[in-house]
């Protein structure tokens, strides 16, 4: 009872706590890109401002936290906009035993007017904490219940770590929470990313940090008032308002200007209206006239009004200069004004003279008649001060009436010359008035064309309603500009697409609209000009404008144009940050003079802004600063912009309340057709009141645009807990009422529509105004819908007219127009057992012929009954339909090349009747169900009954080649009826009916359209795969099931509805998006089924019908992704209308894809299962369908997506023999982000999408945790100088130092240098060779401040010249043995040295050594550019001694090893030798020059000198693999892709780095369970790798992308190529204030954290169409027995116009194998389009001084091509298969060596070959198979018979290599 009484009062305390408090509480969106899930940013704590929260918390951490709640309660009062706070928070952890424990969080009401200085502030939190803690038992359920009706108090959370439980957020589920970090001094920001951008969190973290640090800094100051931006965000403000342009300002005047333009352009054109032609003089005369007739009447009209009340004329023209002339404010009213508002306008004005032609009463103002005077005539005018009013607009106002605006001359005329001058208008411009002179937005569409001499088109009535005329008027008049509405364009963009072009400028202006209407403009007119303006008329029309491009990713108001200055302000009025949403500001040169007779409300909205220092007016519109401009989010009050208008829902409800029947009312908005706003009236009625009748009242005091749209009766408004009218609530009855089924079918043909949707949708919850594809239909039942039409009403409409017309409204108009189907009638055949298969047929029988599995093609189903059915009675229900279905009792004949169908007059099938104890007998059972059809013998149909206890299982199983989807329904549709009645009946046609009429069925449309869709195919996407395409085919596949939630399915739905598209082309923009970021290759091929029953007559057939089509989808990256589902959309409405083209027709049309290893033409499909199976019942048994796993795939990849209840259901089908299951869960994840992004963010471009989401993020950075500390020390130098004198150093075949000797010569050859003017940072070249003295001349540079540049001696002289020259170094230093003879002769801007000379080691005067920084230059070392110009890297001492560090650590160096130096002298592995050895104290031995190229002097010297680490080259490593003894501990290698390892007693290690990043970037030590790719490794020390796109995002785990480097070890760039540093050394987007180096190489993580290497991103060639790896040309070349080294490149020489492959190889034994011998191997291994054209076999492999191959050298080398005469037969087998082809292909010149499809072949005549060659040649297991493995003549005859010669051969070559190795070591390896 205590406890009941406790939470009694707990209750009590916050129902008075939380009375009267707007909820939730929450943080509106800025608008930016969204994406899907949480994220967190972290931001530190100021360290002074850390360190006085800890002094003032004293220890406590309930202190610390009332600080942080102080901190938070001053952030959000400055981004709610509201006083009263709600924040969440976690209970405190100490406050009561966990037992007690009956909530998890408790609301903190805090009042922002209570919060000014920190003091004040913590005794107000603490009085707030403490009553909270003191009623934290509340249930938060019951709390919220009581609170807010069960919905969310709060969106906002805040907890100290440590304090407080950090479980709480799944039961708040804020969406966005503030959680401080005492330990660590932080605040981290955790965020829903679909609501806030990281931009918004990043201002408002900044914002946390700059308040903490005000109030900590002086804990009595209110800072409340104060601004709390940074510097530089002021700075950011200030340029984005640095608008002053001094030459659009001056004394100007409407009327002046328009002078201006008269004395310009007197003859000119001004005004067009119908038949009516006004110049700019005579223009002129008549307003002039006018005015003179004006002021007879009213006088000087200065500080005057005159109302203008006309319709659209060139008398309203004439009239508004008239006023203006007057020195008059014009007050323009629309004619069509109801009654009651015009009065209320000319009561509250107070016009001294109405200009009108209407007969309205209005009082006793005088009115005068426009007369149009165009003789010249005297007249006086007064002269008009630009400070003067120009006019009063009035706008909707929320007291209920309209408001006036006065607007100035100089405030306007800033706009009017602006727009002259943004525009570029001028006299050859047409310009349609089209906003009603009575809208602001009219005065900018009138007089910019008149003050710059442009013409005026005055149509004569409102457009909008009369879209025709408005077209027709742009093409009479040649209009260039016109302003409108987004709206109105939308419907003008639709209509009358064509019209567009015409234009020059479109300006868009009074509401807002999306990227959807941006990309249609810019699709249908790429030339013209798109412009966004936004401006209230307070501000003279236009504030701001965003000229609109392709590009864009979103739609901005943009920036503020010249004089006007925008401001983003709170409710306090000081400045929000960027990024902080807030209340629009406007100052500068275009503000109103004030509202006409309202004081308060002019000084409430314009005034003196502190913040700003100077007057602004408050617009009430709510916009974020982003770096792209203004966002607009909306209004802060209630206003609404509808068409264009200013829209008050205020106003409409006193109208409403105003009638005496009403007691209450609320307007809300409601989306409308098109997505435009519409109005909705909710109302409640003391007395029955007729909507229509209360609609005609409101029409009668309202303008149009403000007569609701929808008005609704209640019998009472919703209102929240507080009594207040529940908008909120209302708008989601709105939004829900907006989706109600439409209104019954009122004619025949409508009423005739809505039964066929019925049968084909399945249910009948629909109207004739819904949506087709959105109430279920899809592709596949839009086919069949066009399929019943077309019987049941015999007029012929395509599936694309289903997709234009999508209601059965619309649909009905098209089919009573349509012409009556003349469609043939499908003829019966006679039936004689024996009928020719049909073409889907024939390409399942193919396919089969190809399957390993031999299920592939296997159609089975599972039929769960809900009760135990009658096991007789079931089989004779499927006798009876298997005696009616002949294609049950099909099997087929490969006859002469020709497949038949056999169709058996009786069946042996019969019902297999199981009898099953419990479930795992069950699942038994199914598991071997399904096995292999064979389609000669049959049959094709089995059926197993499984009977349990409680129920029973059918278990069903047709070939393919017999049936599809739908005859799944009619099998079970005719098994339904035969089961209960004993009887069914045989459909109207069999299958072979259908086959015989398709083969005469005219497709020559289809065919003209599929010729053009396949011409030019894009390559096959290069998808990353796990294993090596097989050569053979194989079907062995896998599923890989997941799903998207209902929410983002519902989510996905609507995305198709806004782009008037389908579920389907929504998913397939998706799955090619996905495919094209795997393969980076914009446009793929996917494959889709279609029903193929395009006949009705067919639908109760069970046959294969189905045809698969070839979608072609371009993701161009930087196209949005809205024009992509479009592009899907119509290509896919495109291929359905002509799918009466057969798969195997479009393999021909495509000219190729036809390799053995893939599906023929399509690689990836995806299918949209949502044929829903009939509901049948068998004795009131219900029927549940479902599938039976068979391991296979058709396709390498097949997307299919079905929809359930819980949302889309996807199964990813998968080739096992290329994919990983691991890899294939990755995409399917990557699948679902990507969707995600599609319906967060549809107005981002295709780049703009990322693949990996925040968890994957999170693990490819943690591959980068490398951190390591290094040395005390600032260089390395410092390290080597401290090792033992004695101990030895460095030595060659004649010299050999210690490091005493070494520190000693190389700190005298420092002074020697510095003496000779070397100075810090200068750049010193050495010429050396392999020789000891090398190390000491380095070491000197270096200690003298200097870094030095290595040059090899072997470079030609004109390289070194421009190597010396381009570095600017200052000496060149060189040994007696290195200096060229050319140095004498040539001029270089430096002294050669040389070091033979012992003067050069003799001490110097201790002057004392310039003292070194880690970011001083180490070296410099030029790399071939691809520009043909070398290019130098810039290293730093700092990356020398990490590389040096981690290596000495890694590898365990110490100073006994013994380390060799191979490298060349200017190659960077040099550094790679050199410095470590030196760093750890060990000696490192110059390999002998004579020895470096020879394998065997190599492995001598190693034996020889005892070597036990080393470093060779990749080509020289793979060859010293078959040294079988080695005294080497270690043995790295570099340089280039290593593809073979020999497991040996060393350490084996693979090494990458571009010199860029200081030689090594990633390391990886080789083992002999490695299998696939030998990886590169992990990166190294302080390292950070990162796999990037095209677009700079992160790469998933698996997907190849560039590989880029940010670290310690990274250049500092080019010498002297600024222009290339900044090109290749860029900003880090992962690691912010880091920079990376962007390699140029691919590569990829694997998921254990190992990069994988995939070449140069250039070194893929394509040849002939087809993507070419050389490397994996070579890798098989270098798996034949006897091929030592091989290397492979592309030529492009004279004669081969598209290049051709050339293979270069040496081997063990010369001479074997031979180039023929290779060939005809590589023909075997691979398609014919990668076999080289040419196979040379050299002495050695040429290699640059680098080490690495000479690919230039290659590329030129004359070649030997393999013979392209025609080869002819060698044995009686090739003469045989020859004769056969000929036949077959009817043609004689065929040779040997050429591939099928070469010769001219196809698919099915390659069936006609298999059947020949069987029956011929006698050759039993011939088959089609074979042929595609070995496609030439020569390669199926060693296959059938002779390659016993040719094993021979590969035998010798193999006795040949082991008897070499043999007598050199002595025994067999």
């Amino acid at each position: 009872m205590a406890s009941d009484i406790h939470h009694v009062s707990d209750y009590e305390y916050w129902m008075a706590e939380l009375a009267n408090v707007p909820m939730p509480t929450t943080l509106p969106s800025d608008g930016g890109p969204a994406r899907e899930g949480h994220q967190i940013r972290e931001f530190p704590l100021k360290s002074s401002t850390a360190t006085a929260m800890e002094r003032i918390a004293n220890g406590s951490m309930h202190a610390y936290f009332m600080i942080c709640l102080a901190i938070i309660g001053h952030t959000l009062s400055r981004c709610t906009e509201t006083d009263d706070i709600v924040v969440l928070t976690p209970i405190f952890d100490n406050t009561m035993p966990a037992c007690n424990y009956v909530n998890t969080i408790i609301p903190l009401h805090l009042d922002s007017r209570r919060l000014t200085s920190l003091r004040e502030t913590l005794e107000y939190t603490r009085s707030i904490v403490v009553g909270a803690q003191e009623h934290q038992n509340l249930p938060f359920e019951t709390l919220t219940r009581s609170a807010n009706n069960g919905r969310e108090i709060s969106k906002i959370a805040m907890s100290l770590k440590g304090l407080q439980n950090s479980d709480f957020t799944e039961t708040a589920n804020p969406t966005l929470e503030f959680i401080f970090d005492q330990k660590h001094q932080t605040v981290e920001l955790k965020y829903d990313t679909a609501r806030y951008s990281r931009d918004y969190i990043d201002a408002l973290g900044l914002s946390v940090i700059q308040i903490s640090t005000s109030l900590i800094k002086d804990p009595d100051a209110d800072i409340s008032r104060l601004s709390l931006l940074t510097p530089c965000e002021q700075a950011i403000i200030d340029k984005f308002n640095d608008t002053d342009d001094p030459s659009l300002l001056g004394e100007h005047t409407i009327v002046s200007l328009f002078q201006e333009a008269v004395a310009r352009h007197p003859e000119a054109l001004a005004v067009i209206h119908a038949d009516r032609r006004l110049t700019y003089n005579e223009l002129d005369i008549a307003s002039t006239n006018f005015a003179q007739r004006i002021t007879e009447l009213i006088g000087n009209g200065t500080g005057k009004t005159v109302a203008v009340m006309l319709h659209r004329s060139a008398d309203m023209i004439v009239s508004l200069l008239a006023v203006l002339k007057t020195g008059a404010s014009y007050v323009p009213i629309d004619r069509d004004y109801p009654l009651p508002r015009i009065t209320h306008i000319l009561n509250d004005c107070g016009p001294q003279l109405i200009i009108t032609d209407a007969s309205v009463e209005i009082g006793d103002i005088p009115r005068l008649a426009p007369q149009i005077d165009s003789r010249p005539t005297a007249a006086l005018l007064p002269a008009i001060a630009p400070d003067a009013a120009a006019y009063i607009i009035y706008t909707s106002g929320s007291t209920g009436n309209p408001k006036g605006v006065i607007v100035a001359h100089r405030s306007i005329c800033n706009t009017l010359c602006w727009r002259r001058y943004y525009q570029g208008m001028g006299p050859k411009d047409v310009n349609l008035q089209i906003p009603s002179f009575s809208f602001d937005s009219s005065v900018e569409d009138i007089f910019t064309p008149l003050v710059s001499g442009s013409s005026l088109v005055v149509p004569q009535h409102d457009l909008s309603a009369d879209l025709d005329h408005l077209a027709q008027l742009i093409k009479h008049e040649h209009v260039t500009t016109m302003l409108m509405t987004p709206g109105l364009y939308d419907v003008l963009l639709k209509g009358h697409p064509e019209i567009i072009a015409e234009l020059r400028v479109v300006t868009l202006a009074g509401e807002g609209f999306g990227l959807n209407l941006t990309r249609r403009h810019f699709e249908l007119a790429p030339r013209v000009r798109l412009v966004n303006e936004y401006g209230p008329t307070e501000n003279s029309v236009c504030s701001t404008v965003q000229e609109l491009r392709p590009e864009n990713e979103e739609v901005l108001i943009g920036e503020p144009i010249p004089n006007v200055r925008c401001f983003v302000v709170d409710s306090r009025e000081r400045l929000c940050p960027p990024g902080i949403p807030g209340n629009l500001a406007i100052a500068g040169h275009g503000l109103m003079t004030s509202y006409h007779n309202r004081p308060e409300l002019t000084a409430e909205r314009l005034h003196h802004v502190d913040a700003i220092d100077e007057t602004a007016y408050l617009t009430g519109d709510r916009v974020v600063l982003t770096p792209y401009g203004l966002r607009f989010l909306g209004r802060i009050d209630r206003q609404l912009k509808v068409r264009g208008f200013r829209v008050e829902p205020e106003e409409i409800e006193h109208a409403l309340l105003g009638f005496p029947e009403i007691q209450a009312a609320a307007v809300v908005p409601r989306p409308g057709l098109n997505g435009l706003t519409e109005l909705a009236a909710y109302f409640v009625a003391a007395e029955d009141s007729e909507e229509s009748n209360l609609r005609h009242r409101l029409a009668a005091i309202l303008p149009s645009h403000l007569v609701p749209n929808h008005l609704v009766r209640l019998k009472s408004l919703p209102l929240t807990v507080h009594g207040k009218v529940d908008r909120a609530h209302l708008s989601a009855m709105a939004d829900s009422e907006s989706r109600q089924i439409g209104q019954s079918p009122n004619t025949p043909t409508e009423q005739a529509l809505y039964d066929l949707w019925t049968e084909v949708l399945g249910h009948s919850n629909f109207g004739v105004k819904d949506d087709f594809f959105e109430i279920g239909g899809q592709s596949l039942r839009a086919t069949l819908l066009v399929s019943r039409i077309r019987t049941a009403l015999k007029r012929e409409i395509g599936v694309k007219t289903v997709f234009a017309n999508p209601t059965i409204e619309q649909l009905a108009h098209i089919v009573d127009e349509a012409e009556a189907s003349t469609a043939d009638v499908i003829p019966k055949v006679q039936r004689t057992g024996r009928y020719l298969a049909s073409d889907e047929q024939k390409r399942i029988f193919l396919m089969c012929e190809l399957d390993d599995t031999g299920m592939a093609y296997n159609v089975p189903i599972r039929v769960d009954f809900s009760g135990r059915v009658d096991a007789t009675r079931m089989s004779e229900a499927i006798d009876c339909v298997i005696a009616n279905q002949d294609s049950l009792r099909t099997t087929f004949s490969l006859t002469d090349g020709e497949l038949w169908q056999l169709v058996s007059e009786v069946s042996d099938i019969e019902l297999t009747v199981v009898e099953a104890k419990n479930e795992e007998s069950l699942e038994t059972t199914i598991a071997n169900f399904v096995t292999p059809f064979d389609l000669r013998s049959g049959p094709l149909f089995r059926c197993t009954l499984i009977q349990l206890p409680d129920r029973s299982v059918l278990l069903l199983d047709t070939h393919h080649s017999i049936s599809d989807g739908m005859s799944v329904n009619c099998l079970l549709s005719d098994l339904a009826i035969a089961y209960a009645t004993g009887t069914s009946e045989a459909p109207a046609l069999q299958y072979c009916d259908y086959s015989a009429w398709s083969a005469t069925r005219d497709d020559s449309a289809s065919r003209a359209y599929w010729t053009e869709q396949l011409a030019s195919l894009p390559d096959d996407p290069d998808i990353p795969l796990d294993f090596p395409r097989p050569m053979t085919h194989s079907l062995a596949g896998a599923k890989h099931r997941f799903s998207a939630g209902r929410d983002l399915t519902d989510r996905l739905i609507s995305l198709a509805r806004s782009h008037e598209s389908t579920l389907f082309s929504v998913l397939t923009a998706g799955y090619a998006m996905l495919l094209s970021k795997y393969s980076s290759q914009e446009e793929l091929i996917i494959g889709t089924p279609v029903a193929g029953r395009t006949r009705n007559e067919l639908n109760g057939t069970i046959g294969m019908f189905v045809n698969m089509l070839p979608l072609r989808v371009k993701a161009t990256p930087k196209n949005p992704i809205s024009p992509l589902i479009r592009q899907v959309h119509d290509t896919s409405l495109d291929a359905f209308s002509h799918q009466n083209c057969q798969f195997n027709t479009l393999v021909d049309l495509a000219h190729g894809g036809r390799e053995s290893a893939s599906t023929p033409l399509l690689k990836f499909a995806i299918v949209m299962e949502n044929m829903d199976a009939p509901g049948q019942t068998f004795d009131d048994h219900s029927v549940r369908l479902s599938d039976i796993s068979v391991p296979v795939s058709k396709f390498d990849l097949t997307l299919l997506a079905h929809e359930s209840d819980e949302g889309l259901e996807f199964i990813l089908e998968f080739r096992t023999d290329l994919f990983l299951p691991s890899t294939i869960e990755r995409m399917a994840n990557h699948l679902i982000t990507l969707l995600s992004h599609m319906v967060n963010s549809p107005g981002q471009t295709v780049a703009d999408l990322e693949l990996v989401n925040a968890t994957e993020t999170e693990k490819l950075m943690s591959f980068n945790n490398t951190k390591a500390s290094l040395p005390e020390c600032t260089t390395i130098l410092d390290i080597i100088r401290a090792h033992p004198e004695t101990a030895w150093a460095v030595a060659d075949t004649e010299t050999r130092l210690g490091y005493g000797d070494l520190d000693k010569m190389s700190t005298a050859l420092a002074y020697r240098l510095m003496d000779a003017g070397v100075k810090q940072g200068d750049v010193v070249a050495l010429l050396f060779d392999q020789e000891a003295i090398t190390v000491v001349a380095i070491l000197g540079v270096m200690k003298a401040g200097a870094a030095y540049l290595p040059l090899d001696g072997q470079y030609p002289e004109q390289r070194l010249v421009s190597l010396i020259r381009s570095s600017g170094c200052v000496r060149l230093l060189h040994s007696a043995s290195t200096r060229p003879s050319w140095l004498k002769e040539t001029n270089i801007p430096c002294q050669p040295i040389s070091l033979n000379e012992p003067t050069w080691y003799s001490p110097l005067e201790n002057t004392g050594l310039p003292i070194l920084n880690r970011k001083d230059l180490a070296y410099v070392i030029y790399t071939s550019g691809s520009t043909g110009e070398p290019k130098g890297v810039e290293v730093t001492h700092e990356g020398l001694l990490n590389l040096c560090t981690w290596f000495t650590q890694h590898f365990e160096l110490t100073p006994e090893d013994r380390v060799s130096k191979y490298a060349s002298p200017a190659f960077d592995a040099c550094v790679w030798e050199i410095f470590p050895a030196l760093y750890a104290g060990a000696e490192l031995i110059f390999i002998p020059p004579e020895d470096r190229m020879d394998l065997f002097r190599i492995a001598d010297f190693f034996e020889r000198e005892e070597i036990s680490v080393a470093w060779l080259p990749t080509q020289v490593c793979e060859q010293y693999f078959d040294i079988p003894t080695s005294p080497l501990r270690l043995l790295t290698t570099g340089g280039d892709r290593l593809t073979r390892f020999v497991p040996r007693p060393y350490r084996m290690v693979n090494n990458y780095g571009p010199t860029e990043t200081t030689v090594c970037t990633t390391s990886y030590d080789v083992n002999e369970t490695e299998t696939g790719p030998i990886p590169i490794g992990k990166p190294i020390a302080n390292t950070q790798v990162f796999v990037l796109d095209s677009q700079g995002h992160l790469a998933p785990i698996g997907v190849f992308g560039e590989l880029c480097v940010s670290g310690m070890s990274l250049a500092r760039g080019y010498r002297g190529r600024p222009d290339l540093t900044s090109e290749q050394f860029v900003s880090n987007p992962h690691l912010p204030g880091q920079l990376m180096y962007r390699t140029g190489d691919r590569a990829r993580w694997r998921s254990d954290g190992y990069l994988e290497f995939g070449g140069r991103r250039d070194s893929q060639i394509k040849l002939r169409g087809h993507r070419i790896e050389l490397d994996e040309i070579k890798h098989t070349i270098l798996e034949y027995e006897g091929i030592r080294e091989a290397a492979v490149v592309l030529q492009h020489q004279q004669h081969h116009r598209q290049g051709r492959i050339a293979a270069f190889y040496t081997t063990a034994d010369e001479g074997h194998p031979t180039p023929t011998e290779l060939a005809e191997t590589l023909s075997m291994r691979l398609p014919t389009w990668m076999v080289p054209a040419s196979f040379t076999e050299l002495a050695t492999i040429p290699l640059t001084p680098n080490g690495k191959v000479d690919t230039k050298q290659l590329e030129t080398y004359e070649t030997k091509p393999q013979p392209v005469d025609l080869k002819s037969p060698v044995n009686d087998w090739e003469r045989r298969i020859l004769a056969v082809w000929q036949e077959v292909l009817e043609c004689s010149e065929i040779s040997t060596d050429q591939t099928f499809f070469d010769a001219g072949g196809n698919s099915l005549l390659m069936m006609k070959v298999a059947s020949k060659l069987k029956t011929e040649l006698g050759i039993a297991n011939c088959s089609v198979t074979q042929l595609f493995q070995y496609p030439t003549i020569s390669a199926l005859a060693a296959h059938l018979g002779s390659n016993a010669e040719q094993g021979q051969v590969f035998s010798q070559l193999r006795s040949r290599a082991q008897q070499r190795m043999t007598a050199r070591y002595g025994k067999k390896q």
